[in-house]
């Protein structure tokens, strides 16, 4: 029966997510993909996607920010509703599970493996209805270099969605999951917010190297694919001032990934929820 309620669960988390992947791309597709005369190139509709528009001013324009936040709302809603997955769980594992079964690592890599099914599911729902809906209304022109950046803003929103996923339930084991939700919450849309200041850097006449290293820095940059600069022809066509390299753009978030998994293996060995209430109850 146990086993029963949890592949209920899951199916019923599964149509969540499908859910959520259409509308967002429904969303998406009708807000903020802009074609020329009605015909749009698949790179260019992935360079809209991701929160550049092909080129994405970086100056103190409310009305960009605005855009490019509306545009990471799905990734929001993701963190949302997957935001106290893994902390749930652990609660009730504390409970009933790490007595019986110790081995809380192998618990912990089948909830990492729930959580990268659930945000690769969503992703690939979501890319699929956004470019479905832009075909049903536009003419779009597929290529070969175009797929390979869809590939690549695929790649960089799973990593990152894990992450911020992963970060917030982590975080919900310490401060609980509002507190949790709402600091990662603040401290993206801060990383969001400070990319309008490099406009301001350069009227200061700060050193461009100095500039490229708080964008390099800068975790929220690495998902605007418009600033990326790669061999591909349809990525130089959105190359601007200060330029991120595109193989980099995928490490940085593979490396927060890696960073956070491994602080929540020593977090989920170490942390006993059991124990710490045995001790409330005491006092």
């Amino acid at each position: 029966m146990e086993g029963i309620r949890i592949n209920g669960n899951m199916h019923h988390e599964k149509r969540v997510v499908i859910l959520i992947g259409i509308l967002s791309g429904i969303c998406i597709s009708l807000g903020f993909i802009r074609p020329f005369d009605g015909v749009i190139t698949l790179s260019e509709l992935v360079l809209q996607l991701s929160g550049s528009r092909g080129e994405l001013s970086m100056s103190c324009n409310l009305v960009e920010l605005i855009g490019f936040m509306l545009r990471m709302m799905p990734n929001y809603i993701m963190i949302l509703v997957f935001g106290n997955k893994l902390y749930g769980h652990f609660c009730t594992a504390s409970i009933y599970v790490f007595s019986r079964c110790p081995n809380r690592m192998k618990w912990y890599g089948k909830e990492m493996l729930q959580l990268i099914n659930f945000i690769c599911i969503f992703e690939l729902v979501f890319l699929s209805t956004t470019a479905i809906a832009s075909v049903l209304r536009y003419q779009v022109i597929f290529s070969v270099g175009g797929f390979i950046l869809l590939g690549c803003h695929a790649l960089i929103f799973m990593l990152w969605n894990f992450t911020l996923v992963l970060l917030v339930n982590l975080l919900a084991i310490n401060i609980g999951s509002s507190a949790a939700f709402t600091l990662v919450m603040v401290v993206q849309m801060t990383c969001t917010a400070a990319l309008s200041i490099i406009n301001i850097l350069t009227k200061m006449q700060i050193k461009q190297d100095i500039i490229y290293v708080f964008l390099w820095l800068n975790p929220v940059a690495h998902t605007v694919l418009g600033w990326h600069r790669s061999t591909l022809l349809e990525v130089e066509l959105a190359n601007s001032r200060y330029s991120l390299n595109l193989v980099t753009s995928i490490l940085i978030p593979a490396l927060f990934c890696i960073v956070t998994v491994l602080m929540g293996g020593q977090l989920i060995q170490k942390k006993d929820l059991l124990a710490e209430d045995m001790e409330m109850e005491t006092i």
